[in-house]
């Protein structure tokens, strides 16, 4: 995606029509650099202050004399208005000789277009007077529920996106960071580079690695967000970065969006991955958490007949790939239980005694 695109994107998020496609793309560019967001900032704040701005109701104005006076004083080449006018006209923002106007609501509505004309020649002069990170294409993987995709950065790193799932990325890395910004549940497999950190953005939260190998949970409609570590470590922390937490390898952390806490905890089975790394393991884990686990990955639901049980201890190593009943019944076999199923996604597990 180029610059003038960015531009684009700044006056949709402004207007209050931009996709959440886009709005993922605009996050990225906004993260790659100091500048960016200091820009984006500016642009927001120009933008709100005319809203608030009430203009005399006998006013008389020229916007194109205006506009054009204002591209006298940034002295901008001609190529960097016709960007700008095309921009504007693309956010709906008439250019246009508006004379003799009578009510302050269109007074108002010609302060929001000068206005909307100055913003957009600040931003070209900016875009053109700084190194061009916006020159690089913005791509976006989706996936469907239950769709698993796998996807290869510009940098080597390597992403498994799990279902119901975006990832968007840049084709090439500039810049003094890698940055993504993630919908959904992926796991990451990072290329080592000291000297670019990579960053993966949520919606509620960001994470920050030099190379390492992860998982990272950030479902839109769960209020909290989950980052597991393989290998390496991370920093984690909230979106404002006021709470964060380092990770390293099998611990956990779950930000709480709600209360804004940051929790860490040992992950010592890693089964939080089990979707990538199709392995389940439990080690004298209670039984109430390995069907928690279950449920989690197989997107089931399992009753436990006798509570009694739950405190049960259960070992071995699963395979995603054989199924939940086939794994159910290896279950019920070492409890003595019986399954009982009723469609394709409800369980019971009936009767039983712990083992010792």
């Amino acid at each position: 995606m180029n610059k003038d695109n960015y531009i684009t994107l700044l006056f949709k998020k402004l207007k209050g029509d931009i996709s959440l496609e886009e709005q993922s793309m605009l996050d990225v560019w906004t993260s790659q650099s100091a500048d960016n967001e200091k820009l984006f900032k500016q642009v927001e704040k120009d933008w709100q202050l005319t809203e608030q701005y009430e203009a005399p109701s006998d006013i008389e104005v020229d916007v194109a004399a205006d506009f054009k006076l204002l591209q006298q004083r940034i002295q901008q080449d001609e190529d960097i208005v016709r960007t700008v006018q095309d921009n504007l006209r693309i956010a709906h923002q008439p250019i246009g000789k508006v004379v003799g106007l009578k009510k302050n609501k269109l007074a108002s509505r010609w302060i929001g277009w000068a206005a909307a004309a100055a913003v957009a020649l600040a931003v070209g002069f900016w875009f053109t007077s700084q190194p061009i990170l916006g020159d690089v294409e913005m791509l976006a993987a989706n996936t469907k529920h239950k769709e698993h995709k796998t996807i290869t950065l510009a940098d080597g790193t390597i992403v498994w996106l799990n279902g119901n799932s975006q990832l968007t990325y840049p084709a090439g890395f500039k810049g003094e960071n890698r940055m993504v910004e993630l919908t959904g549940e992926a796991f990451f497999e990072v290329a080592k580079n000291p000297n670019q950190p990579f960053i993966i953005n949520t919606n509620k939260s960001k994470v920050t690695v030099l190379g390492t190998s992860f998982n990272v949970r950030a479902i839109t409609a769960e209020s909290v967000t989950e980052v597991v570590v393989k290998t390496g470590k991370v920093r984690f922390e909230s979106k404002e970065g006021d709470k964060q937490v380092e990770l390293t390898p099998n611990e956990k952390g779950v930000y709480n969006a709600v209360d804004n806490t940051i929790e860490e905890l040992v992950e010592e089975d890693m089964n939080e991955i089990a979707w990538q790394s199709g392995r389940l393991l439990f080690k004298d884990t209670p039984l109430k958490e390995v069907l928690e686990d279950l449920n989690k990955q197989f997107e089931v639901d399992i009753k436990l007949s006798n509570a009694n049980l739950n405190t049960c201890e259960y070992s071995g190593r699963e395979k995603m790939e054989d199924g939940i009943t086939t794994i159910l019944q290896t279950i019920a076999r070492t409890f003595d239980m019986q399954v009982k199923p009723s469609g394709n996604t409800t369980f019971e597990l009936i009767g039983g005694t712990c083992k010792k």
